[in-house]
């Protein structure tokens, strides 16, 4: 069957006049997708990092004691002045000045030395983790400063040996493997790509089905020599050629950007399974295409198809946080198999092909049941007309 070139040629020409339009969308989404691999993507070697709590210390003992914990405390965390009242105290809790106080109080070094029971003083920002991640420091800090009281080493030695004995931090390191094939950059940008895909190339080629759907135009269509069939099958073949070039551009731009990030092979297998979204995204678009006849229509239904299945099929929400009921709903859509494929290329180390493949082969499954159920909207529409 030959292409209907007065078909094709039309399609260009509305083309043509939406360049400026779909040149500020395509934009739109690059920035979009580079903030968000850029975001997500923390630096492999900062990831463990601690965080720096303010604290403050009010030492009414006046003691060796305090000024030791104060230095271990301090070494992680943020120490700031406080004066000893328990209003302002309670102002910089408020604040957020501060999210814990230790209170030592007066006599602790006399009642620890003589084996009498005296417990610290704390308070904390209610329901913070950041004030009970200082509580498990100062009950580290006890645990090894009683067992050497207990020892029977006296307060300097007890002190000194506690810090030499909490001064062994550990440090994590990761592997080449993992800095060059882990989650990086390059994984965070392929996991948008769904979202980009569909409504990318769904809004490019929306004006020119909403011009052919026009319902003049349809009956025009109808009585003239041109066969239907034919005319479906080159906007079919036109909205190809648009998501080949959408496709083309989504994946030259992260193989040179990022080609430090990434394999060989790795870029390999991120082509084969951009490329069946990116057939998804054309059946999606050809067949919504069909079913609107005005702008503001197909524009709603590129908003809740995109993000609809962005959110259903984890590119938003990843699919272990994903419940088992929902997990259920999220593989009755493509974008679930592309992450399954896009998650198992992540580990190209220990590469599960099977996983690759079926998400790979799941994605074309769906581009040829929305392309048969399209066909058959198509035939309902042309007998309606």
């Amino acid at each position: 069957m030959m292409i209907d070139m007065h078909t094709f040629k039309t399609f260009l020409l509305i083309l043509r006049k939406n360049i400026p339009s779909i040149m500020v969308y395509t934009g739109i989404s690059i920035a979009l997708i580079f903030m968000i691999s850029s975001s997500n993507a923390e630096d492999v070697e900062n990831k463990y990092k601690g965080t720096e709590i303010p604290f403050t210390i009010i030492d009414r003992d006046g003691g060796e004691f305090g000024d030791t914990i104060k230095e271990y405390l301090s070494k992680k965390n943020d120490y700031k002045e406080c004066k000893d009242d328990i209003d302002n105290l309670r102002n910089n809790i408020f604040y957020r000045n501060v999210y814990y106080v230790l209170i030592i109080p007066e006599g602790y070094e006399d009642a620890v030395l003589s084996g009498k029971t005296m417990e610290l003083e704390n308070m904390k920002v209610k329901d913070s983790a950041l004030g009970y991640y200082v509580d498990l420091e100062v009950n580290q800090f006890m645990t090894a400063f009683r067992s050497y009281i207990a020892a029977g080493y006296d307060m300097d030695n007890a002190l000194e040996s506690t810090l030499k004995s909490l001064d062994e931090d550990v440090k994590v390191t990761m592997s080449d493997t993992q800095k060059d094939e882990g989650y990086n950059r390059s994984y965070y940008y392929y996991g948008i790509i769904p979202y980009i895909f569909i409504s990318v190339i769904m809004a490019a080629v929306g004006p020119v089905y909403i011009a052919f759907n026009k319902m003049d135009v349809r009956r025009r269509i109808n009585c003239s020599a041109d066969r239907f069939r034919k005319r479906n099958l080159c906007l079919l073949l036109s909205t190809m050629l648009v998501g080949v070039f959408a496709w083309l551009l989504f994946n030259l731009m992260p193989i040179i950007i990022y080609h430090n990030d990434m394999s060989s092979v790795k870029i390999l297998f991120n082509l084969l399974n951009t490329f069946c979204m990116a057939a998804v995204a054309m059946s999606l678009a050809f067949m919504f295409g069909n079913l609107a006849n005005s702008n503001n229509i197909f524009q709603g239904m590129v908003n809740v198809v995109s993000m609809g299945l962005a959110f259903i099929g984890g590119v938003f929400v990843p699919l272990e946080v994903l419940s088992n009921n929902m997990l259920k709903l999220s593989k009755i859509t493509p974008t679930y198999w592309y992450v399954v494929a896009n998650n198992a290329i992540v580990d190209i180390a220990d590469l599960d092909s099977r996983k690759v493949f079926s998400g790979m082969g799941m994605q074309l499954l769906f581009t040829a049941a929305i392309l048969g159920i399209s066909m058959v909207v198509i035939k309902k529409f042309r007998t309606r007309d």
